[in-house]
């Protein structure tokens, strides 16, 4: 449950994306997710509004203690909105499996939201992201434990970062676990528009 505070960080976020809906193609989640005595805790979950058809692989990677991979939005819930009243309830499934996202010590999801995300900056873009806090991430020095068991893998890779990065998951963060929705730009200038004093003409 995300806290009456922290909701209006959910507003503003659905405020920026409303107009341009239409324009993603099909929303896809990354994951992350570890086996704890509880069940798999997801460490970092990414939705991303495409802003063409993705060119992640679908698909997922399993091994003892470790789950992560991609899926459409819609095979979750089908809405956005719906989404993130699922994340709101601690639990996603996928397929068979049920990710854990506990909520913070005030048992509350907390929120927020940046309209200009540094990640999106250093590529001259202007990307969203709405942030979902959860719970102390404790799982955090288990890392290199799990990087070995990830190498040994039949589908073997170089540790949590690199499974990170082949599914986008985003920069896991230390303190706790998380769930951002990133909203890429849908429009942008190319090299064929020109401006002459107070004319532009696109492309």
């Amino acid at each position: 449950m995300i806290g009456e505070h922290d909701k209006k960080a959910v507003a503003a976020f659905n405020a920026a994306i409303e107009p341009l809906w239409e324009a993603y193609s099909d929303p896809t989640l990354s994951y992350l997710a570890v086996r704890t005595p509880q069940g798999l805790l997801l460490l970092k979950g990414q939705v991303s509004l495409n802003n063409a058809p993705t060119k992640v692989k679908l698909g997922n990677f399993t091994s003892a203690n470790v789950f992560a991979g991609h899926c459409l939005l819609s095979d979750l819930a089908e809405t956005f909105e719906k989404f993130i009243e699922v994340v709101e309830t601690g639990k996603i499934q996928i397929g068979k499996e049920i990710l854990l996202f506990p909520p913070r010590n005030n048992s509350q999801h907390g929120a927020y939201y940046q309209p200009f995300h540094e990640a999106g900056l250093q590529n001259h873009n202007r990307v969203g992201v709405l942030g979902i806090v959860g719970a102390q991430n404790s799982e955090v020095n288990r890392t290199l434990h799990l990087d070995w068991e990830v190498k040994a893998s039949p589908t073997p890779y170089d540790g949590i970062a690199e499974l990170a990065a082949e599914y986008q998951v985003g920069a896991l963060r230390t303190d706790a676990v998380a769930v951002e929705v990133v909203a890429f730009n849908v429009a942008a200038f190319d090299l064929t528009s020109v401006v002459s004093g107070t004319k532009a003409r696109l492309g």
